[in-house]
């Protein structure tokens, strides 16, 4: 999942409608989150849209912050963490630096679209890869990973403290859960200003072009993060999703949080 909204125009791709309701769910039945207010009754985009965006995903792997992003991940996962889940992991990109890096190492991915999934199991050799709902309990034992990392993902569930509390169930003691998500004022348009710069202006107005079919998704992303679909957090949101929560410096062009739950 991404979380970009750039002003400029979007191109005239027919995007998918099929929404879901954030409703109840098995960690919340009430159809609240963990701070006690009702869940939002608007609709966010349901699995056809995300099936829909994987097509397009790559154009935002391209871009020079997200790449950054994915190596701040990386660069927090303990050297002798083994078995990595990846909660949410998309098309993959994450999961095959890792396998660069880690050639031995047991990981897993798992993700709400099938699209998204069938392209990490094509990119990463040796994925245990499977579809999750990540609003219900993670299809995993309690204390199974050393360490869980999940980019741009728990913004877009039903109750981010309910995921938070599944990712840490699933890690053993003395593992790590490594997030990174929106800003409540993330901004799409910084974080292409921040690539242009990273690769000069002749790439930059290439790769936007490239990037143009992904711009009308960001802004619908963007606008439901800022209204009440989605989660776009503050600082004390963040820290309310764990008492041994970590923030760490900004990542995504300063648009994103990135911190480690539990360790």
């Amino acid at each position: 999942m991404s979380t970009l909204n750039p002003t400029a125009t979007a191109a005239s791709s027919t995007i998918p409608s099929t929404t879901v309701s954030n409703g109840p769910t098995a960690e919340s039945p009430t159809g609240k989150s963990a701070t006690g207010k009702s869940a939002t009754a608007k609709s966010v985009p349901g699995s056809r849209f995300w099936n829909w965006y994987a097509k397009f995903y790559g154009n935002v792997e391209r871009l020079v912050p997200h790449q950054t992003m994915i190596q701040d991940l990386i660069g927090l996962i303990p050297a002798d963490a083994n078995r990595i889940l990846d909660v949410g992991c998309g098309s993959g990109q994450l999961l095959a630096n890792l396998r660069q890096q880690r050639p031995d190492a047991a990981l897993y991915g798992i993700d709400y679209s099938e699209v998204m999934l069938a392209k990490a199991t094509n990119r990463v050799t040796e994925l245990h890869a499977s579809k999750a709902d990540l609003n219900q309990r993670l299809p995993f034992p309690d204390d199974h990973f050393d360490c869980l990392v999940s980019s741009n993902v728990i913004y877009a569930v039903t109750d981010p403290a309910a995921l938070a509390a599944e990712m840490r169930r699933v890690t053993r003691p003395g593992g790590r859960v490594i997030v990174s998500s929106p800003k409540r004022i993330a901004s799409g348009r910084r974080i292409l200003i921040s690539h242009c710069r990273s690769v000069g202006v002749v790439r930059g107005a290439f790769d936007l072009a490239n990037f143009s079919v992904c711009m009308l998704p960001n802004m619908l992303i963007e606008r439901l993060g800022k209204g009440r679909g989605y989660h776009f957090m503050k600082k004390q949101q963040v820290q309310s999703l764990s008492p041994g929560c970590k923030i760490y410096p900004d990542t995504f062009a300063g648009q994103n949080w990135l911190f480690t739950l539990v360790d």
